[in-house]
C-alpha cells in the first residue's frame, strides 16, 4: 500500500474520516486488516484504491479519491454506508462512535441530512451487508461528487464584476463569516428545496465564506444565506408585497437591509415557506434583467 496514494485530501467527503485517522488509534490489528480487505474486495481491481494514511490502511474510490473504508488502528474497521442502511449494521454490533484509548468521536450526526454515514465494525458483521452498503454509497457519492465538481466549475466561470454586486460583496466581506455556516438542514432547504419549488436555474457560489445564489446569465448575486436567514434582492413591487407577509404567529416576516442597498431584504428561511418560492423566483427574474 502506498502512503497517501489515491486519496483526495481536499475533498469535503473525506473530512470526517481524515480527522479520525489523525488520532492515535493504536496498533493496527491483523484481523481488522483481513476483514477490511474482504469488505472492499469487490470494489476495485487490486491494488487500485488501496493506500495508507498516517500508517492506517484505507480504501478510496480510484476515480475520485473518496475514502470508503479504513482500518482505525486497534479500534476496528470504519466503513462508509448509505445513511439509511446504518441501522441494520449497528444492530449487528457495529458502533456509531469511534472509541480509542484517548477518548471517543461521534461519527453519525442525527438529522444532518447527509446521504452517507460512517460506522465502526469489528469483523463480526454480515460481510454481504457491508459489501452491499459500500457498493451503494460508492455509486451515490460518485454521482454527488461529479455534480459538485460541475457546480464548482460553473461557479468559477461566473464573473461577479458587476455594479449590482458591489455593495453586497462589500457587505459580505464585512460580515467576516466563518466557514461552515449555516447548518446543513438550512442549506439544503434554501439551496435545494426552495430553488426547485421556484423552478429557477442558479449558480451556487461562495463569496467571503457566505453561500450565495448567482444568476447564470448575468452574474448578479440575487440571494445569500446567513445563519437561518435568507437575503434576497428584489424589485420594488416584490419588496412591498414581502413587507406585508406575516409569519404563523402574525409577526412581520421580512425586514429591509439598507446597509446593502434599497432593493435587499431578509427573512427567516423557514418562516414563510408558502411564499418563499415566489419571492426567490422574483429575485431571480430581477437579477436576469441587465
Amino acid at each position: 500500500m502506498n502512503e497517501n496514494a489515491a486519496v483526495d485530501f481536499e475533498n469535503g467527503y473525506n473530512r470526517l474520516i481524515l480527522s479520525c485517522l489523525a488520532l492515535s488509534l493504536g496498533e493496527v490489528r491483523a484481523e481488522f486488516v483481513a476483514y477490511f480487505v474482504q469488505c472492499v474486495a469487490e470494489l476495485s481491481e487490486k491494488p487500485r484504491g488501496f493506500a495508507t494514511v498516517n500508517g492506517y490502511p484505507i480504501f478510496a474510490d480510484p476515480n475520485n479519491g473518496i475514502i470508503l473504508a479504513a482500518v482505525c488502528g486497534a479500534s476496528g474497521v470504519a466503513v462508509r454506508l448509505p445513511a439509511y442502511a446504518t441501522g441494520k449494521i449497528i444492530a449487528e454490533g457495529a458502533k456509531d462512535t469511534l472509541i480509542y484509548e484517548g477518548g471517543e468521536k461521534r461519527l453519525i450526526v442525527p438529522y444532518s441530512g447527509d446521504s452517507d454515514a460512517w460506522v465502526i465494525t469489528d469483523g463480526t458483521q454480515n460481510l454481504a451487508n457491508v459489501r452491499w452498503g459500500l457498493s451503494s454509497i460508492r455509486s451515490l457519492l460518485a454521482t454527488q461528487n461529479a455534480m459538485q465538481v460541475s457546480r464548482k466549475a460553473a461557479a468559477n466561470a461566473i464573473n461577479l464584476d458587476r455594479p449590482e454586486n458591489t455593495t453586497v460583496q462589500a457587505y459580505l466581506k464585512a460580515l467576516n463569516a466563518m466557514p461552515g455556516s449555516p447548518s446543513p438542514d438550512v442549506l439544503s432547504f434554501v439551496f435545494g428545496t426552495l430553488p426547485e419549488r421556484a423552478k429557477i436555474k442558479k449558480v451556487d457560489k461562495t463569496v467571503e465564506n457566505v453561500s450565495t445564489m448567482v444568476h447564470p446569465d448575468t452574474g448578479i448575486i440575487f440571494a445569500f444565506c446567513k445563519n437561518e436567514y435568507l437575503y434576497v434582492r428584489l424589485p420594488e413591487t416584490a419588496r412591498v408585497e414581502l413587507l406585508q407577509a406575516k409569519t404563523s404567529t402574525g409577526n412581520t416576516a421580512a425586514f429591509a437591509i439598507p446597509e446593502i442597498d434599497v432593493d435587499w431584504m431578509g427573512f427567516a428561511a423557514f418562516s414563510i415557506q408558502d411564499k418563499s418560492p415566489g419571492v426567490l423566483a422574483a429575485a431571480h427574474q430581477y437579477a436576469g434583467t441587465k
